[in-house]
């Protein structure tokens, strides 16, 4: 087939798109490390913003932000 645009994934796998994905999914495991107890780890895990808060709030007590 000299033609073989119809067929793959559908979509274009682009650099900013992969950092991007990777860059999510490490925020949302650094949200499951940093989490403490029971229902925080749960939420972290099942509930991705929760990990992206525990994990964002980390970083802005590190630069003192907050």
């Amino acid at each position: 087939m000299e033609n073989d645009e119809g067929e793959g994934l559908g979509y274009r796998v682009t650099w900013p798109g992969l950092a991007s994905t990777v860059l999510f999914l490490v925020m949302w495991v650094v949200g499951w490390i940093l989490a403490k107890g029971f229902w925080s780890t749960f939420f972290a895990v099942f509930f991705f913003p929760w990990g992206w808060y525990l994990a964002i709030e980390k970083i802005m007590m590190a630069w003192g932000w907050l």
